[in-house]
């Protein structure tokens, strides 16, 4: 069965995720970072981004 209810972005949920952590990092460096990651739309990309920026 197919779904097509609207899943939040990996780039949304960081950024979310980075102001409830109250970090302030420039949204276009996240965008680009996780845009351009091997695994870019999974969970590992987003954890290497945000371990790469010590968070």
């Amino acid at each position: 069965m197919f779904s097509f209810i609207n899943q939040p972005s990996p780039n949304s949920v960081t950024h979310k995720l980075l102001k409830k952590l109250s970090k302030t990092i420039n949204p276009e460096l996240i965008d680009t970072e996780l845009e351009n990651h091997l695994d870019y739309l999974s969970m590992s990309a987003m954890s290497d981004i945000l371990r790469a920026l010590e968070i």
